[in-house]
């Protein structure tokens, strides 16, 4: 097979990916007629536990911005002091 019959073959997928879509059934819309959804009051709320990857991710793109930040400010005082 060429790379045409690739691109064919590609092309004939999606038509048929995108037909299927466009022709399933849809479900019925839900209901919420009468149904109000309020925040519950901050004091009954529990603070989100951060599992360890998490932590670990928070603590690797602190220490970026605390890094990136430093020739930032550099820069800013070299503009303003005119160099």
């Amino acid at each position: 097979m060429g790379r045409t019959s690739f691109g064919i073959a590609g092309i004939l997928a999606a038509e048929y990916s995108f037909t299927r879509r466009r022709t399933t059934a849809k479900e019925d819309p839900i209901d919420r007629a009468g149904r109000h959804w309020r925040m519950p009051p901050l004091e009954t709320l529990t603070t989100p536990t951060m599992s360890t990857a998490r932590k670990l991710g928070m603590g690797a793109r602190r220490t970026y911005l605390f890094i990136a930040m430093k020739p930032v400010t550099v820069k800013i005082v070299q503009m303003a002091l005119g160099r």
